[in-house]
């Protein structure tokens, strides 16, 4: 149960779970370094000109997939800038972080599995203590107080 508040407080937006798997996979964003911003502006032009065609799509799911940065790339723009549907975009990100960020990865799933059980914890902790309180045992108690 500590583990699991503690990742509840740690992991409470989607974006803290990005940031985490982003520190795994380096830090590679764009721009992030200097001199390379050139390179990273070359990467999203050739990605954006690929996936015109479904065999350019396959040409870069093969490039995220051998290369870290171009899977940097893809990890940190956003869908619109690499003419890519967010569902697609998504999906690349999830298999650049398995490939690329295993331990990142292994985060992700870890908080999105906590997130799912945090969502209904109140809930149920609150269902709970309604469901075992008791009026006749809370008046047998006061009753058997000292001092009454």
């Amino acid at each position: 149960m500590a583990r699991l508040l503690a990742l509840r407080t740690c992991f409470r937006t989607p974006c803290a779970l990005a940031a985490t798997v982003t520190y795994w996979l380096g830090g590679l964003a764009v721009g992030s370094r200097d001199g390379v911003g050139y390179l990273y502006r070359e990467i999203r032009g050739r990605v954006r000109d690929q996936v015109k065609t479904p065999e350019g799509i396959q040409k870069a799911s093969d490039a995220y997939k051998s290369n870290l940065q171009v899977a940097a790339i893809i990890w940190s723009l956003p869908h619109f800038l690499l003419n890519i549907s967010e569902k697609l975009r998504d999906g690349m990100r999830a298999k650049s972080a398995e490939l690329w960020a295993p331990k990142g990865y292994g985060a992700l799933n870890e908080g999105n599995e906590i997130a799912g059980l945090v969502r209904n914890y109140d809930k149920v902790s609150s269902d709970f203590h309604l469901a075992t309180y008791n009026a006749e045992v809370v008046a047998e108690v006061n009753a058997s107080r000292v001092g009454n």
